[in-house]
């Protein structure tokens, strides 16, 4: 990408795996690796932002709401019932606090404040049948999930409009192609200094190599 290409106009972070996942891989796929990634094309997102603007969209979900941050073991965030997607949630709700925390530091560099230059913005497409769902689904399974779940096309509407919409600012959390709040356990998202805590958890487990 550095190598290829002068701009990059909008990047959307939407690789990762679902809640039956092991802890330590769905913390690594759907946060650590996706930040390393966007570190990694910083260069080129900056000089994009300063000569026609950047967004980056981050694609999260609603299970943020009841999720929380364990600062201390991030990757063992062990299921209490089979049902539970406490790793899931955790992923979820760090990635709109990591965000926001982007945001703000990019802002901060010279020739990038401001709305025109950088927006970051979080999004949840609903629950849309994808391949995030394990394959070999028995087929009365599938026939209900098509009836039940989101197309690709219909969860992908949002992620548009975070990419293209002038009217959504920046540090926004949208779902149904609407902006609304963001929460988390202790409303943590919306908390400027769990965003520095997170960004800095962030940064320690992209340097681990324990798992890479």
């Amino acid at each position: 990408m550095l190598a290829r290409h002068s701009s990059l106009d909008v990047l959307v972070s939407n690789a990762g795996i679902g809640g039956s996942s092991e802890p330590a891989d769905t913390w690594m796929a759907n946060h650590i690796g996706p930040s390393i990634f966007i570190s990694e094309l910083q260069p080129l997102l900056e000089k994009t932002a300063k000569a026609s603007g950047v967004r980056l969209v981050f694609v999260s979900s609603s299970s943020h709401k009841d999720g929380d941050i364990d600062y201390e073991k991030p990757y063992e965030r062990v299921k209490q019932e089979p049902n539970d997607e406490i790793a899931y949630r955790q992923s979820k709700l760090a990635q709109i606090m990591y965000m926001r925390a982007l945001q703000g530091r990019m802002r901060a560099k010279p020739g990038l404040s401001g709305e025109s230059a950088v927006r970051c913005m979080a999004i949840s497409p609903g629950v849309a049948f994808t391949n995030i769902f394990p394959p070999g689904l028995p087929a009365f399974m599938k026939f209900m999930f098509v009836l039940l779940f989101r197309t690709p096309f219909m969860g992908a509407q949002v992620i548009k409009m975070a990419a293209v919409d002038p009217a959504v600012v920046g540090g926004s959390f949208l779902t149904n192609c609407h902006v609304v709040p963001s929460s988390g356990q202790g409303d943590v998202s919306n908390k400027p200094e769990e965003w520095e805590k997170l960004w800095a958890l962030t940064e320690k487990c992209a340097a681990d190599d324990k798992y890479a």
